[in-house]
């Protein structure tokens, strides 16, 4: 292995490369035939299985980026827009990284950023490998390490510190890296700062609290930025992940989403024994609907699909949930009443996580059972890398909510054929699939549902019957006034803090409902919407109509800071 010195060493690989000892083979290995693995469930790369020719069976290629991840929450996001640009790329865990760029040459390799500092205990470290022909884009923290390691210097003055949007300026006007992307807005998340480049790189963009946003090399392929190209905040992002790819790595494309639906029922296939019943956890979602359309096909009457009511849903939605499954093929639908034993475990809590918590465990102990009444061997789930990435099971992401879907402790072996694909990627699936337009376009809504949409007060029948209702009236204004077109999530969420008002000459204790709307492309990231005054106006007027509703309540808050969802 070699050593970091501040003069980059050049690693060679053979043409092919040969699996590692500890990679699995066979079925287990998706269609790649290679499974690096991360702490908690295995990882293809990139999340997809392409059909990909074999040149011998003991070779396959590897993807042409190498992401190295130090904690992002948006890593995954990287790995996101390469796709969307057409490019296979896998993200690592520092360790694996080294590993495996010890013995493979990739065309380019990132660091992301993290929520660490550099020389914090316990922080993820990238591996202390440089390629002096291979391209290295170290992002945010992967800049300051960069900056750290190759005799620059960093500063934790607040004054530089930046979180959220700012202008950035590209002061490098012939910059590889940033040829064709004007000034505009970047999405910066970080304390620390790089306070002196090191010796032979320039500063190539600028913002008013940044002095060096953004600095590369003058002689050899190396790049940072101390923003986030990689979020939809940054808008000219997508080109500078272009530049890196193609112009700077010499790229070519090499991923197209109309191979994954094969890709994806080869595996989930190869993944299963012959005549194996498989238990689907069934929302009537574009997620789930999408792995009942992928599988029905193929597993016919042995994919039994689930639907478990703790009294989460919206109105109507049960019957919704029953005719999507039939639009989907499933042969095999059943519907599970769990309220009562819901509402009893969850008892006076309050608080977000023990109500996840409780809803996670109730949803296992369901899906136990129902599998041993139906033989069943395995749990499928429509599981995204963004319920894994919040749960804190992808890389070393930290925590934000849990997931119900994620960790269940079942003795059903589990399948999460979505667990590397983003809500974007699932809808495309989805009209590929020919799947209703209603399905593929249906907003986003938790596992838990109406259960965290009351917020502030213990969950009883009575207060989910109040904000279902408070939710049909809000989506039925809006959908009227054509003022959801554009909104990518809605919320309407109870609050727990009771005021008073005044309703036909009559005071009145109930509660306030607030009206979030957001639009966002990956959920990683969103920015929230401003509803119109006249949409304002009629909400509050229909909503207050109803009994135990006395004030109306608008959240304009983006993510970050807050998340979409109240809890």
């Amino acid at each position: 292995m070699l050593k970091a010195t501040n003069q980059p060493q050049a690693v060679f690989a053979p043409d092919h490369y040969q699996y590692p000892s500890d990679c699995i083979r066979g079925p287990e290995a998706g269609c790649l035939g290679v499974s690096l693995l991360t702490n908690s469930i295995p990882l293809g790369y990139n999340g997809i299985f392409p059909p990909m020719p074999r040149r011998s069976s003991a070779t396959v290629d590897l993807p042409q980026l190498i992401i190295i991840d130090l904690g992002s929450q948006y890593s995954h996001v990287i790995v996101r827009t390469l796709r969307e640009l057409g490019y296979r790329s896998a993200l690592l865990s520092p360790a694996k990284a080294e590993k495996l760029l010890s013995q493979y040459k990739p065309k380019g390799i990132i660091w992301s950023g993290g929520a660490a500092c550099v020389g914090d205990a316990g922080a993820p470290v990238p591996p202390k490998i440089y390629l002096n022909d291979v391209p290295v884009l170290g992002v945010c923290l992967g800049m300051q390490y960069l900056a750290t390691w190759l005799g620059g210097a960093l500063s934790k003055d607040i004054s530089r510190k930046e979180y959220g949007p700012r202008e950035a300026r590209v002061i490098a006007k012939h910059s590889r890296l940033f040829a064709g992307v004007p000034d505009g807005p970047v999405l910066c998340s970080h304390g620390d700062s790089v306070a002196k480049v090191p010796p032979g790189f320039t500063v190539t963009a600028v913002s008013d609290d940044c002095p060096i946003l953004a600095m590369e090399s003058e002689t050899l392929p190396i790049f940072a930025v101390q923003f986030h190209p990689e979020v939809t905040i940054t808008t000219h992002g997508k080109r500078l992940l272009q530049n890196f790819a193609a112009d700077i790595c010499g790229c070519t494309v090499d991923w197209r989403p109309e191979d994954l639906i094969a890709a994806l029922r080869k595996e989930i296939v190869a993944d299963l024994p012959k005549n194996a019943r498989v238990v689907h956890g069934f929302s009537g979602g574009v997620d789930s609907t999408v792995i009942a359309a992928l599988l029905s096909p193929v597993l016919g009457e042995r994919l039994v699909a689930l639907t478990i009511d703790g009294g989460q849903f919206r109105t109507g939605e049960l019957e919704r949930i029953a005719h999507t499954a039939t639009a989907a093929g499933v042969q095999s639908y059943h519907r599970l009443d769990v309220r009562d034993e819901l509402l009893n475990a969850l008892g006076p809590t309050t608080d977000a996580e023990a109500k996840r918590r409780v809803f996670k465990a109730i949803y296992g102990q369901t899906i136990e059972r129902f599998g041993e009444q139906h033989r069943a061997t395995h749990f499928l789930q429509g599981t995204l890398a963004t319920d894994l990435i919040e749960a804190g099971q992808l890389g070393g992401a930290s925590l934000i909510k849990s997931h119900h879907n994620v960790g269940l402790p079942l003795t059903l072996q589990q399948l999460h054929p979505l667990r590397h694909l983003f809500k974007h990627e699932i809808r495309d699936l989805a009209r590929n699939l020919k799947l209703p337009p209603a399905v593929c376009e249906r907003m986003p809504f938790p596992g838990p549902g109406m259960l965290v949409r009351v917020f502030g007060i213990p969950v009883t029948a009575e207060r989910l019957s109040l904000v279902r209702k408070a939710d049909a009236v809000a989506e039925a204004v809006l959908r009227e006034m054509g003022v959801l077109d554009g909104i990518s999530q809605f919320v309407v969420a109870l609050c727990g803090a009771t005021t008073v008002g005044v309703k036909g000459d009559e005071r009145e204790y109930g509660y306030p409902v607030v009206v979030r709307a957001v639009r966002t492309v990956d959920f990683m990231t969103a920015e929230s919407v401003e509803l119109p005054s006249p949409a304002r106006k009629a909400l509050t007027e229909a909503l207050t109509q109803i009994p135990g509703i006395t004030r109306v309540f608008f959240d304009e808050t983006p993510k970050p800071p807050a998340t979409i969802e109240m809890e």
